[in-house]
Formats: structure tokens, sequence, C-alpha cells
């Protein structure tokens, strides 16, 4: 992998190359892109922006800011971006990772951010390589969303909270990748080509989503809307009873699942489920 370095923003021409940043990673029309100077105010108020270098050049970055919720502070990080050309090389867990560094010389020890269940790349990224859990999902979060990766469906997010001290955690970062959960049945399923939930009483449970749902939304916008609707009666269903989304798994050549067990926070965060 060629060397990247990641380290806090200073200059302001670093901040101003983070707008174009978010243009080339997400196609952000230039309306919902941050400002630099609102960047800047964040990270000399409090808060974290982070770049990646490659040979001198910004080819990624992730910025957070302090949040508090009936737990105490957290870092809530808003984003996390790489430029495609350099997507699968490291780069994003790169960023994560020292994030959590400098989280810790905070003084903090959680973080949190919202992602979409149905890209399944950021799923696997977050549950599996990081080691974040999930127990909220909100509904259309950010409203109508106008940029090349978002538009066209409503913005549902789930909430990945990060135990940075966690063994879950330290595990995941250190390379350890658990199996999923024995017996787990899919409550997702696909009739023809359409999704359908189909609630099941498990101790663990596959809710179903496509490898490329940006695909899908390409070919058949319908059929994408009825995978958000879908996905969102069965997340919805099993975090209202106690359930968490913990890990990620590929089925095949076109769906993997989120796996959600009723466990406690506690079993998920010390590492200790079975697989």
């Amino acid at each position: 992998m060629e060397e990247v370095e990641v380290r806090p923003l200073e200059k302001a021409e670093e901040f101003s190359q983070a707008m174009e940043v978010q243009k080339t990673a997400w196609g952000m029309p230039d309306i919902e892109v941050i400002p630099s100077r609102i960047l800047i105010a964040i990270a000399r108020n409090g808060g974290l922006v982070l770049g990646a270098f490659a040979r001198g050049r910004l080819v990624g970055y992730s910025f957070g800011f302090l949040a508090r919720d009936s737990q105490g502070l957290y870092l809530y990080s808003h984003h996390t971006g790489v430029i495609p050309e350099y997507e699968d090389k490291g780069v994003g867990f790169a960023l994560k990772a020292k994030q959590r560094e400098y989280a810790l010389r905070m003084g903090l020890s959680r973080v949190k951010w919202t992602f979409d269940p149905l890209q399944s790349r950021n799923s696997y990224f977050n549950l599996v390589k990081l080691g974040a859990v999930v127990r909220e999902y909100h509904v259309n979060y950010y409203g109508e969303l106008t940029d090349q990766l978002n538009r066209g469906l409503p913005s549902d997010r789930v909430v990945a909270e990060w135990y940075l001290e966690s063994p879950r955690v330290v595990n995941r970062l250190g390379g350890r990748r658990p199996a999923a959960p024995g017996g787990a049945v899919p409550v997702i399923r696909v009739r023809g080509s359409e999704p359908v939930f189909e609630p099941a009483e498990s101790t663990s449970v596959l809710v179903l989503v496509p490898l490329d749902i940006g695909g899908v939304k390409s070919r058949d916008p319908e059929l994408a809307l009825k995978w958000r609707l879908e996905t969102r009666k069965a997340f919805q269903y099993y975090f209202s009873k106690g359930y968490i989304d913990h890990h990620y798994v590929r089925l095949d050549e076109n769906y993997g699942a989120h796996v959600l067990s009723k466990v406690s926070l506690e079993e998920v965060l010390l590492d200790a489920l079975p697989g």
C-alpha cells in the first residue's frame, strides 16, 4: 500500500482541499459541501478534522465534533470520505484508527456516526472492520439528499456506536474477524425479485440487503425503494425488541445481511458472542 500520512488539518488551503474531497468522494453538489471556514471553526474549537495525505495530496478526510447524550460526551463523526482512486487501499481505516487515537487523547471513550444500512460496503466496514454496533434506526434522517450516492431514496440511517476501549473494537482493529452466530434466521425474503419482511422469533436474525444498492437504484428505482421500505420495517421491529446489529456477512453474489441478535450490549462489547 502506498504510504499515507493521517494528521489533523492545519493550513487554510488544506481545509479548502477538504471541500474538493467532499465533492469527489460523494459526488456532492456545491450547495451541500461543508465550507472550509466551518471546518476551521470546528477544528479550532474542540472538534477534530483529519486529513489523509498521499505524496502530499489530500486523498481523504474525516471530521467530528463534541456531542452529548445521556451517557455523557462523545465525538460525533459526521464525515469520513476517500476519493475514488484511493478506495479499498486502507485509507478509510487509517482515518478511523487515527480518529480513535485522538478521541482517546481528548478523554473520550465513544464515537458515533450514521450510515445507510443498504450500503453493503459501509456496513461491512463499520460493523466488521471497525467493530461498531447499532441499536437505532432513523427514518429519512437528513431529508432529501441530492448527492450522487444518496439521491433517489429516503435518507434512512442507523447510528453506529464505537466503544473505543472495548475488547470488541481492540480485536477488530487488530484484525480479528468473528464468525456469524450459527442459526441466524433470514427475515427478509426475496419473492421473485422483491424483498418482503417476514418476522421470525429467533435469537439471531439476518436482514438481507443488496450488495450493490446503487446498481439496483439505477436499474429499477421502484425496487430500490422497496428494499428501503422492507428493511426499514425489519430494523425498526427488531431494534424495538432490544436486538443489536453487530455483524455483516456476504451471502452470495447478490446479497449480504446484517446480523441482529438479542444479546446484551456488554456481551457484544466483550466480544463474547459464540460463532
